[in-house]
């Protein structure tokens, strides 16, 4: 039967100076996991401060259970991230998340037993990390994340998961709307790191930690209590939020003893501090099978873009009671409804009670979002020339965000949305206090399809200008100057000399060289623009 222990994850959406709702949904995160059976909860970092944590330790609803939370911690004047542990009203360890520090490094010891931010393709990095830890010595790999805005331009997606001996046994969702646990036997563990010989001889030659002896045990002796086999990786059902694992301790006792330089690296070394608790995690339940590994299925990057979760957490926190967006005709505005659209269905998904549910998404895009086509007429080429149409739009733009609700009868405004693409930031391809002023800009590139800005005119009605042609270069190319400046790091000479290798199929050096000239205006790239409004703004200096 061995010993399985049964531990839960938490993806929260927590938010700064939050202190009640903050601590709510940590409780509400607990009691559920209790209810799932678990013994061990472990949250996102961060989630709390000092004053909550002090909430929590009176609080009935963590008794009898081992608590992992995250929170910053002060230790001679000096802040760190941490971890807390406690049980039962008592603080059992607090470890920073750093090597070199001076308290926090140690193991706590039952009875039984011895974090980031989104960006695309980041899952394939995440995955990667959780189970090569566990791979490499076996173990059991608890790795939970905040979920929504941190307030500024940081996105939390999600994405909890267990890894057992180098497999994923349970997960969350990548992104999902609202806040929500698996089976992990202890005796796989043992097993797994018993057939890395490896693994043995690296642990029996380093120095033990500090162990932290805690009187509890996570598992129980629920013989019917199996750990969590494989699952596949399921998106939008968000349902699954508090992810539990069976592990068995066996399995990654085993696994440790398989390799043997892992036992003579940690017989060399010094041990660690441990904390002694009088409680176990696992019990001898013979119903409780531990979790086996689950497939992770990866999105792409217009999956991860189409999800647009970020756009409604944004939403909700700001108090506003929808979209405006200003319609230009082109692709860049059609994309910037697209990926509204696409959060509705998110939210239709998620919606299970309340006062009002939406019959389709397309029913709640027209209460959250409104667009409007902003056509003026052109009286002069002078008018024409200074884009005052399009700067016109940004003021309507505001003027009706406010008014819509109010017509419709309901209170408060809607956020205004922008369809400039990074690719045209990059370049200073935009008109000022047009597009590019919005309360949020959802778009970061564009496709393949000949946008028009709209600065000037019909003539006999034809557009007479796409943007492509305005600037000089196609967006394919700017994309490829802006990811070799940033990316790269690379200077106007080094760029050229990668792009003639690069573009040597469809044009000469030469012609290389000159939309590479195109890309500095004025003699100077954007850096060196941006680098000289630093100077002006930040340091008050003059020429």
């Amino acid at each position: 039967m061995g010993r399985k222990v049964t531990v839960a994850v938490c993806t929260l959406n927590q938010w700064a100076l939050d202190f009640e709702g903050n601590l709510s949904r940590i409780l509400q995160s607990i009691q559920e996991a209790k209810e799932m059976g678990a013994l061990y909860r472990t949250g996102p970092e961060l989630e709390i401060c000092w004053q909550v944590l002090a909430d929590l330790l009176k609080s009935p609803t963590c008794n009898d259970m081992l608590i992992d939370v995250g929170m910053p911690v002060q230790h001679r004047n000096v802040s760190y991230n941490c971890r807390v542990v406690f049980l039962n009203k008592k603080i059992l360890l607090i470890r920073p998340k750093m090597a070199t520090v001076p308290i926090g490094d140690a193991v706590i010891a039952t009875k039984d037993t011895c974090i980031g931010y989104m960006e695309l393709r980041k899952a394939y990095v995440t995955v990667d990390l959780v189970k090569s830890a566990t791979f490499k010595s076996g173990g059991a790999y608890l790795f939970s994340n905040l979920r929504g805005c941190d307030g500024q331009r940081i996105y939390f997606n999600g994405c909890s998961c267990v890894a057992v001996n180098g497999d994923i046994v349970s997960r969350g969702l990548q992104f999902a709307l609202q806040d929500v646990v698996r089976y992990t036997h202890l005796e796989d563990i043992r097993a797994y790191r018993a057939r890395h010989r490896s693994r043995s001889h690296l642990a029996a030659s380093n120095p033990p930690f500090p162990r932290v002896s805690v009187e509890f045990a996570l598992s129980d002796e629920d013989a019917h209590l199996t750990a969590s086999p494989p699952v596949d990786w399921h998106y939008l059902t968000p349902e699954e939020e508090i992810e539990l694992a069976t592990i068995d301790l066996e399995d990654i006792c085993a696994y440790r003893a398989r390799h043997k330089s892992r036992s003579h690296l940690a017989a060399s070394n010094p041990p660690f501090p441990r904390v002694s608790v009088e409680f176990a995690l696992s019990d001898e339940h013979a119903h409780l099978t531990a979790s086996p590994p689950v497939d992770w299925h990866y999105l792409t990057p217009e999956e991860e873009i189409e999800l647009a979760c970020w756009l409604w957490d944004y939403l909700r926190r700001s108090g506003q009671g929808g979209f405006f967006l200003p319609l230009s005709g082109g692709v860049d505005s059609t994309s910037t409804a697209c990926i509204v659209f696409s959060m509705c269905t998110q939210i239709c998904d998620a919606i299970q009670k309340g006062d009002y549910t939406p019959s389709d998404p397309m029913e709640l895009c027209n209460r959250l979002l409104v667009t409007c086509y902003m056509a003026t007429e052109n009286s002069s080429q002078q008018t024409k020339q200074r884009a005052a149409q399009a700067r016109l739009r940004m003021v309507l733009s505001y003027l009706f965000a406010q008014l819509v609700l109010w017509v419709r009868g309901r209170p408060g405004g809607l956020l205004v949305l922008g369809s400039s693409n990074v690719d045209e930031a990059l370049r200073g391809y935009m008109t000022k206090y047009d597009c590019s002023s919005a309360d949020i800009n959802p778009i970061g590139g564009i496709l393949q399809a000949p946008p028009t800005a709209e600065l000037e005119p019909l003539t006999d009605g034809q557009i007479t200008q796409t943007d492509e042609q305005d600037m000089g270069m196609t967006y394919d190319e700017l994309s490829e100057f802006g990811r070799l400046r940033k990316t790269h790091s690379c200077g106007p000479y080094t760029m050229f000399q990668k792009l003639v290798h690069a573009w040597s199929d469809k044009c000469t050096p030469r012609e290389s060289g000159t939309l590479q000239r195109d890309e500095q205006d004025l003699g100077m790239t954007s850096d060196d623009r941006s680098q000289f409004g630093r100077l002006r703004e930040t340091h008050s200096c003059g020429p």
